[in-house]
C-alpha cells in the first residue's frame, strides 16, 4: 500500500511539473509571437530558443541557446502584465545579437549594467505596443545624460561613460 502512495505522489509531482513546463512554454510563445508581428525581421532570433523550467532563475533567463524560467515568476509577471513578458523576452534575445557575454579586463558590474542599458535602450525606444512601458525618472535621466554624447549607445560606449560617472555601489545596483 505504501508503494503505491509513493509512486502516486511521483506521478502527481511529475504531472504537475509537466503542466508548469507546458504553461511556461505558452507564455514565452506568446510573447515570442506578439514580438513577432511588430518585428519581424527579428523572426530568426525569436525563434531560436528551447523553453526549460528552471526553479533556480529568476524570473527567467538564457545561455543564448534555451530560456529558462521559473514557472512562478513567469506566470506572476505575465499576469501582472504581459509587456513585462515581452520586454524580458526581447532583453534578452538582444543581448544575444549583441553578444553581451563577458569580456576580461572589465569590471563585471559595470559590464552588465552597461549591457542592460543598452538592450533597454533600444526597446524604450522602439515604437511598439508589444514593449511599451512609461519610462522612470532615473531611467530618462541616464538615457539624457548618456545621450548627451551624441554618439551611439553599445554597451562599450556605455561602460566607458559609466567607468568616468565613479557611482557608488548603490547607484550601480
Amino acid at each position: 500500500m505504501e508503494k503505491w502512495k509513493e509512486g502516486a505522489e511521483k506521478r502527481i509531482q511529475k504531472e504537475a511539473a509537466e503542466k508548469l513546463q507546458q504553461i511556461g512554454c505558452q507564455i514565452l510563445r506568446a510573447s515570442r509571437d506578439e514580438l513577432y508581428l511588430g518585428m519581424r525581421f527579428l523572426d530568426v532570433a525569436l525563434s531560436s530558443f528551447l523553453y526549460v523550467m528552471d526553479p533556480s532563475v529568476t524570473p527567467f533567463g538564457t545561455d543564448g541557446y534555451t530560456m529558462y524560467f521559473h514557472p512562478s515568476q513567469l506566470g506572476g509577471m505575465y499576469r501582472q502584465n504581459r509587456i513585462l513578458v515581452n520586454r524580458g523576452y526581447l532583453h534578452m534575445v538582444l543581448h544575444c545579437i549583441f553578444r553581451h557575454m563577458v569580456k576580461r579586463g572589465m569590471d563585471n558590474r559595470y559590464w552588465n549594467l552597461s549591457c542592460d542599458i543598452a538592450a533597454e535602450h533600444i526597446i524604450d525606444g522602439c515604437d511598439q505596443r508589444a514593449v511599451r512601458f512609461s519610462r522612470s525618472l532615473l531611467r530618462r535621466e541616464t538615457y539624457r545624460k548618456l545621450e548627451a554624447e551624441k554618439k551611439t549607445l553599445h554597451a562599450e560606449r556605455i561602460y566607458k561613460l559609466l567607468r568616468q560617472w565613479e557611482l557608488p555601489q548603490r547607484d550601480i545596483e
